[in-house]
């Protein structure tokens, strides 16, 4: 785990950031679909993920290496684990949120 770890953060060292991986990936508009494969991965589909995910953030010039290395390194069912999903689910659909046109203006097709 280790190992997949240093070959995240060697992609690109600097675009290192301590930000949300949510965020982040909003940041380079990484489908919600690749997020959802992400979240509900585990064991080495977890690691596979994580190392697709994280070239696309290290292209976008923001690598969260803080939520990447606690996610690569929690144990997959752990209580730690699940919670670091949930916060990263939730900063993903709120940054995702705030990305998109209000409502009204795309419905009255201003930009």
């Amino acid at each position: 785990r280790y190992a997949r770890l240093l070959q995240i953060l060697a992609l690109k060292p600097d675009a290192m950031a301590p930000m949300s991986l949510g965020h982040a990936m909003v940041h380079a508009k990484i489908s919600e679909n690749r997020v959802q494969k992400l979240l509900g991965a585990r064991g080495s589909g977890l690691a596979e993920q994580l190392r697709l995910v994280a070239r696309r953030l290290a292209s976008a010039g923001a690598l969260p290496y803080r939520q990447i290395g606690e996610l690569l390194l929690a144990p997959d069912d752990s209580e730690r684990a699940e919670r670091l999903r949930l916060t990263i689910a939730r900063d993903y659909w709120v940054a995702l949120d705030r990305a998109l046109p209000p409502e009204s203006e795309t419905l009255l097709g201003t930009p």
